[in-house]
């Protein structure tokens, strides 16, 4: 059986990745009433239904501008909280680059005109784009529009606020190996690189016992460090109409395979792979990792559950991995069919089709509703991948509740953000009382300046809280964006003994929903082939009234962006390089 500790570590990144694309943040909110209204008249923003847009909406440069102020008209929640767009500043937005756009005669993009003609108002189309959204301070929003570029092609750009420039991007994965080395590797520390990309380490700092450390690249944690199991696995039942044994493959045999000299042979091949694939069910390494399963499952015991998931997936036969992890019986039937074609061993079994087709289906079957295989492979081959599982539960929320963590490090740099159900499942052990942590205010309804009022968005303590207060420090910078913002906020809503330390958040707290019809604002999806929307229907300031979209948290401990030099150092784990926010970190703490 493998090392434990060599496996949690051995996905250990190689290379620098780029930034994870921002998701959703935020808690939901309650909408109240308020009604203003728009001086506009030449738009119909509030009398066409945005779905009810389509191509032919759109024939010039004009007309695409056109719909896209309409649906931001429409639809943008932010307006009132931005002077270079609220209030009458939207209307003169379209009375300045409604001609501009007017102007651009190429959107047709025929023989008629020049490639350079159509290249030219390309663009122009780009620059006024960037101009219009740079005056959003919204950083979640972006807006993706389809642009002639010659006479048969077109491209897609994407739009996005640069006015607020982001300096410091340090994820986990740039500094993997460094901070590695920072940790007491006797057991208690854990790490995991997923093939998705999900990038998360904890640990007691060496330098500081009773100091843990845990970061990671993305809220993915329910997704990579969760897991239902089932109850029970792989039930025999020999009365089971889909049951198979040596008998049945006898009389199938003499039933399809006319060639009786043949027919020995064949038949021996079919029961040795059914008796392989019986022995390998009741192998003592199968039976050991469906007790940890069930384990986890009914009583919330995790301990050794990565490593035996990872011996039985490793010794598992060679046919019993080719099975899907689904319980699409016909896919099952398709690969070991295909095995049985490929594997010279096989030869003499797969000429014999008919059979060899029967052999595969009636394995397929067996497994699939019989044994109830696939639930136990899918669960086997999701811990196996994912060693965070256990390490995140046995190595962080363990000696959480048992209190021999102290003080605890949070590292959000270059956290992008994820899933809002991350939020509870991390922070409820560390909230210890009901306090407002924001104020969220959505659209009241089509009117582009018609509001709900702020509504408080409070965080309460859990029978998962521990009860006590941790001293934490949270590490940001111009990355940790949208949970890790929100997340942030929620844990400094608990107490002075949160401090944040590195540089400006990125200033992405505002809600998304793939749900269109759930709110009067935002909209994620086109809009017409030519406009694609991601736009959060919310606006979120901080406990204290702050609107920190486009600025961020600022750090009670600020830090100097780090020099190309320094990152690169700790990227190569280099002598002397030195992690300036972990030491900072480690310095309130202590």
């Amino acid at each position: 059986m493998r090392n434990y500790i060599y496996n949690m570590w051995r996905k250990a990144p190689r290379k620098m990745r780029g930034a994870q694309v921002l998701v959703a943040a935020l808690l939901g909110a309650t909408t109240l009433s308020l009604s203003l209204t728009s001086c506009v008249a030449d738009n119909d923003a509030n009398t066409k239904s945005i779905a009810d847009y389509s191509d032919s909406d759109v024939k010039s440069y004009g007309d695409l501008f056109r719909v896209f102020w309409n649906v931001m008209n429409q639809r943008y929640c932010d307006l009132n909280e931005q002077p270079s767009v609220s209030s009458k500043n939207w209307d003169e937005v379209y009375s300045e680059y409604k001609p501009k756009f007017d102007a651009l005669k190429t959107f047709q993009h025929t023989s008629e005109f020049t490639q350079e003609e159509i290249q030219a108002d390309n663009a122009k189309a780009k620059q006024y784009f960037q101009e219009i959204v740079d005056k959003l301070i919204d950083q979640h929003f972006y807006v993706k529009v389809t642009l002639p570029v010659s006479h048969s092609a077109t491209e897609t750009v994407r739009f996005n606020s640069t006015l607020h420039e982001k300096t410091e991007y340090f994820p986990l994965n740039y500094h993997w190996n460094y901070t590695r080395e920072q940790l007491n590797l006797d057991g208690e520390a854990f790490g995991d690189v997923t093939s998705d990309g999900f990038y998360i380490m904890g640990g007691f700092l060496k330098a500081q016992p009773g100091t843990y450390y845990l970061g990671f690249n993305q809220f993915a944690l329910y997704d990579n460090c969760y897991h239902e199991y089932e109850k029970e696995y792989l039930p025999a039942n020999a009365a089971n109409s889909y049951h198979l044994d040596s008998q049945t493959i006898t009389a199938k045999a003499q039933e399809l395979v006319s060639d009786g000299e043949n027919r020995p042979k064949v038949e021996q091949m079919a029961k040795d792979i059914l008796s392989t694939i019986d022995a390998y069910l009741q192998s003592d390494e199968v039976q050991l990792a469906c007790q940890k399963m069930t384990a986890y499952s009914n009583k919330g015991d995790y301990y050794g559950l990565y490593a035996s998931a990872a011996q039985a997936c490793d010794d598992a036969p060679y046919l019993v991995k080719q099975l899907p992890t689904s319980q699409e019986d016909s896919d099952a039937q398709k690969k070991l069919l295909s095995f049985l074609q490929n594997d010279s061993h096989y030869k003499e079994l797969a000429a014999e089709y008919s059979f060899a087709k029967w052999l595969c289906q009636a394995i397929a079957d067996y497994l699939w509703y019989e044994r109830e295989f696939y639930a136990f492979w899918s669960d086997l081959q999701f811990t196996q991948q994912h060693s965070a599982v256990e390490g995140y539960r046995r190595m962080f929320l363990e000696p959480l509740a048992k209190g021999t963590i102290q003080k605890l490090i949070l590292d959000f740099r270059g956290n992008g953000g994820g899933s809002v159900i991350d939020s509870r499942i991390f922070t409820d052990y560390l909230v210890t009382q009901t306090a407002t942590y924001a104020y969220v205010r959505k659209k009241e309804d089509n009117n582009p300046y018609s509001y709900t009022p702020w509504v408080p968005q409070q965080i309460v303590a859990t029978s998962k809280s521990l009860g006590r207060n941790i001293p934490t420090a949270i590490l940001l910078d111009n990355y940790s964006a949208s949970m890790s913002e929100v997340t942030t906020l929620i844990l400094q809503s608990q107490g002075d003994h949160v401090k944040t330390v590195g540089r400006n958040s990125y200033g992405a707290q505002s809600m998304l929903t793939a749900d269109n019809s759930a709110s009067n604002g935002g909209w994620i999806g086109n809009v017409t082939s030519y406009l694609y929307f991601y736009m959060p229907f919310s606006m979120t300031k901080d406990a204290q009234g702050n609107l920190l979209e486009g600025k961020g948290i600022t750090p009670d401990y600020p830090l100097d962006p780090m020099s190309d030099e320094e990152v690169n150092a700790l990227y190569h784990n280099a002598p002397g390089a030195i992690d300036r926010g972990l030491a900072k970190a480690m310095e309130i703490l202590k």
